[in-house]
C-alpha cells in the first residue's frame, strides 16, 4: 500500500525542488512532484508516494545534503 505526503517549504522554489525530485525517486518514491503554484509564490509544494513517504522523504533530504557537502569540500579543496 502507497503512503502519500505532502508537505510544503516555504523560502524554497523550483531550484530545490529540482535538485530534491531524483532523490526521492532512488529512495523508493513511486510519484514525486515538487510545485510552485505561481511564479510568485514563496513556498514548494512537494507531493510524495512511497511505501512510507516520510521515511522516502528524509532518506531524499539527508542523500542530497551529504553529495552537496562533498561537492562543496571537492570544490573548497581546488580553490584553497
Amino acid at each position: 500500500m502507497s503512503d502519500r505526503k505532502i508537505i510544503t517549504l516555504e523560502n524554497s522554489g523550483h531550484t530545490f525542488g529540482c535538485l530534491l525530485r531524483p532523490y526521492l525517486f532512488r529512495s523508493g518514491a513511486t510519484f514525486a512532484a515538487c510545485n510552485v503554484h505561481h511564479p510568485q509564490d514563496t513556498s514548494l509544494q512537494i507531493t510524495v508516494h512511497a511505501e512510507d513517504a516520510t521515511a522516502c522523504l528524509m532518506t531524499a533530504l539527508k542523500t542530497a545534503i551529504r553529495d552537496v557537502d562533498e561537492l562543496s569540500m571537492s570544490v573548497a579543496s581546488q580553490i584553497e
